[in-house]
């Protein structure tokens, strides 16, 4: 997906382009995961709607629960719930920063290939 390190940098439209996707792919995994976890916390516990999705999205961001759980399925949703949303969250962050540290990396990279850092012999 990325150039190799020996490759000029990208031309600014294609990189542009390529933070769009990955903002469009790191966006919809992280709007699946809450659409999901909203769903199933509707169901399991009967909230409104509204409760359930901030629950979802509570829960995700690692702020813990806005309501009590009573339905012992439910906590142990909540559980596993907590556990993938957090690895899914924090992919997400890395998916979205990816293209912009790359080509901060790169561009050092080439910075420093240009370089000559070594005495020529007089």
């Amino acid at each position: 997906m990325f150039e190799h390190f020996r490759q000029p940098l990208l031309f600014f439209p294609l990189f542009v382009r390529r933070i769009i996707l990955c903002s469009l792919f790191s966006f919809s995994l992280l709007a699946i995961t809450i659409i999901i976890g909203g769903f199933i916390f509707h169901y399991l516990e009967k909230w409104s709607w509204i409760d359930a999705f901030l629950n979802a999205i509570l829960l995700m961001t690692g702020c813990g629960f806005n309501k009590i759980i009573t339905m012992p399925m439910t906590k142990i949703y909540s559980s596993f719930y907590i556990l993938i949303s957090t690895i899914i969250y924090y992919s997400v962050l890395i998916l979205f920063f990816a293209p912009l540290v790359h080509r901060l990396m790169h561009a050092l990279h080439l910075e420093i290939e240009n370089k000559k850092y070594y005495k020529k012999d007089s």
